[in-house]
């Protein structure tokens, strides 16, 4: 099975609400949108985190969700990231539309 050449992601930066993109779905492209080697993180209900693996290292800032740096929200299919489903995006906005002060 071939992966999508570009998947639905959020990405979640530190200190700012979330945003949706296409990406291509390549290591490459994960690892720019994080800034290093990336990590996942099984967030539940079929979501997936993905994020600088080295964060606490470089001393990145705190997210909302208390991990360090920025984090790629996306889904799986098989072995391969996928994209995010319509109700991912409605979930994941309003838990992370609002910037917290």
């Amino acid at each position: 099975m071939k992966p999508d050449n570009k998947i639905l992601v959020g990405i979640l930066e530190p200190d700012k609400g979330i945003v949706f993109c296409h990406i291509e779905n390549t290591l490459e492209a994960f690892q720019k949108a994080v800034g290093g080697y990336i990590e996942t993180f099984d967030y539940g209900e079929g979501l997936l985190i993905v994020m600088n693996e080295e964060g606490v290292l470089l001393d990145l800032p705190e997210n909302d969700l208390g991990f360090r740096g920025t984090l790629v929200f996306c889904r799986t299919k098989g072995d391969e990231f996928a994209s995010l489903k319509f109700f991912d995006v409605v979930v994941l906005k309003d838990l992370f539309s609002e910037v917290s002060a």
